[in-house]
């Protein structure tokens, strides 16, 4: 009775064959994140790059924010998001870290 409605799952597996692609460093604006003290070469040394490349959160990286004059100090994982064909890096403090107005 089922037998007509049944779904063989080797007659669709040929059709999942996207590879993953990261994120290009080239095409990252880089200059962003030197707003926020966050350089490639301090996420190259953290070893935190691969995951912001490959869409993944990173651990908790030390970022600093000028506002109104004054700096803000804290914490917060950084992690890329693909717009339509452009790249943006979100950035969500942690609740689990002190923040340090100076």
């Amino acid at each position: 009775m089922l037998d007509s409605a049944r779904v063989n799952p080797s007659d669709y597996a040929g059709e999942q064959k996207q590879s993953f692609q990261g994120i290009d460093p080239d095409k990252v604006k880089w200059e962003q994140f030197e707003q926020m003290g966050i350089s490639r070469e301090s996420l190259e040394k953290g070893k935190h790059l691969d995951d912001l490349l490959q869409y993944r959160k990173t651990p908790l990286v030390p970022i600093s924010i000028k506002n109104w004059g004054s700096f803000l100090y804290t914490d917060a994982r950084l992690y890329g998001v693909r717009l339509m064909t452009t790249f943006a890096s979100l950035i969500k403090p942690s609740p689990l870290c002190t923040s340090q107005v100076i």
